[in-house]
């Protein structure tokens, strides 16, 4: 009896997993998982830098392309943020999640947290993941948890938050303005 509790428990878990769709990606300083409906082609539109403006639409409909593209340009503002900041940490690695919008961050937090907040991002530093919502993002965005990360891992302890923020809103800024 006790046995096929178990066995019934294991297949309604696997079952339940398996209709949660998640892509993953790993690039040299992150391993990115995306959520359900969230699509590689749409964060790299939003996050592209200007580097890589000169890429035609026709190479955004390769999945292959997409992925590759998407690695050097999470990769580039990672570094970018690193000298903004002036900070190297090239052994870091650092997991991102980017979920569908708002709501779907909200649950995220509230699962962490026990209550909600409305903001568009977070990073997480005891689990050194950064959580985005996909429909808010942008380099900017990024740029500014990327150095909440940076500087959490940098410190042996970490900065107030206020000069966390102040130092991740340089960041945010000086990506922003090249992107």
């Amino acid at each position: 009896m006790a046995l096929r509790k178990i066995f019934l428990i294991s297949f309604l878990l696997f079952a339940v997993c398996e209709g949660v769709s998640a892509a993953t990606l790993e690039s040299r300083y992150f391993d990115v998982t995306f959520k359900s409906d969230v699509e590689k082609s749409d964060v790299l539109r939003k996050i592209r830098l200007k580097a890589y403006r000169h890429l035609n639409a026709m190479s955004m409909s390769d999945s292959e392309g997409v992925e590759e593209m998407l690695k050097d340009t999470l990769d580039e503002i990672y570094l970018e943020v690193q000298d903004v900041l002036d900070i190297r940490l090239e052994s870091l690695r650092i997991k991102l999640v980017i979920v569908a919008d708002m709501d779907a961050l909200d649950g995220v937090i509230e699962s962490y947290y026990g209550r909600t907040a409305n903001v568009p991002s977070f990073y997480f530093f005891e689990r050194n993941t950064l959580y985005i919502a996909a429909s808010e993002l942008n380099a900017g965005m990024l740029a500014h948890e990327i150095a909440h990360a940076i500087i959490s891992n940098y410190f042996p302890v970490p900065p107030p938050t206020k000069i966390q923020e102040i130092l991740s809103g340089y960041a945010e800024y000086s990506v922003k303005k090249n992107s």
